[in-house]
């Protein structure tokens, strides 16, 4: 049971095996299986139930023909987090170096979505502002409110507060992960929430990259 990684050569994510043949076949010429981490669709079995954020769920880097929905609810940040909450999702390498490498060429060569969050109550649902932030090359970025029409035009590298992913057993143990945002929602309060994400453009060959929906609060700034 070898996780499945890809690798970024000559622009595209080609598949490799992400354990050595010769370390596999000695494991197994001692009657053993090789310990390994389990398999991603195992830990997003469990994690899918979660409903309260930090969550994740699986998501498929293609265009979407309708938007994906999650309700989740949002508790008051913990010790380590602040109120900023990220929507966005991470990817998946071999390794840190190689996901850092994903994650860079998915925010230079860009990734078109909507996103919508709402806040549930009795009432119904109620917009919630969210902010994106604007790339200038290499100088200073600026965050700007989303349009009442969800558009998305680029995501960006972004760090959630590992620690409370790490207690509710999301962090990745691996260390093979990177994040990137679509918005974040400077304002909210514990609650219910509906997010919809909906991707419009995405480069085909971003389509086999392991990645997962991410909603987490943003580390507190020390």
């Amino acid at each position: 049971m070898m996780r499945q990684v890809f690798s970024l050569s000559a622009g595209m994510f080609m598949p490799r095996l992400g354990f050595p043949l010769a370390v596999v076949l000695a494991v197994l010429s001692a009657g053993c299986e090789p310990h390994l981490p389990p398999k991603p669709s195992v830990r997003l079995a469990a994690a899918e139930t979660r409903t309260v954020v930090p969550l994740v769920r699986p998501i498929a880097l293609v265009p979407m023909s309708a938007p994906m929905v999650v309700d989740f609810e949002l508790q008051a940040p913990g010790p380590n987090s602040s109120k900023s909450l990220m929507l966005g999702f991470r990817v998946f390498g071999s390794d840190r170096d190689h996901a850092m490498e994903i994650a860079d060429a998915i925010q230079k060569e860009g990734l078109e979505a909507e996103v919508r969050l709402t806040k549930l109550d009795a009432v119904g649902e109620h917009l919630v502002i969210i902010e994106r932030r604007v790339l200038n090359g290499y100088g200073p970025t600026k965050m700007v409110s989303v349009s009442a029409d969800g558009r998305v035009p680029v995501v960006v590298i972004s760090t959630p507060d590992s620690t409370a992913l790490d207690a509710v057993g999301l962090a990745d143990s691996e260390g093979s992960s990177m994040s990137l945002a679509f918005a974040w929602a400077f304002r909210t309060t514990p609650g219910r929430y509906r997010l919809s994400v909906r991707l419009r453009k995405v480069p085909e060959k971003f389509s086999n990259v392991e990645a997962e929906l991410l909603l987490a609060y943003m580390h507190k700034p020390k």
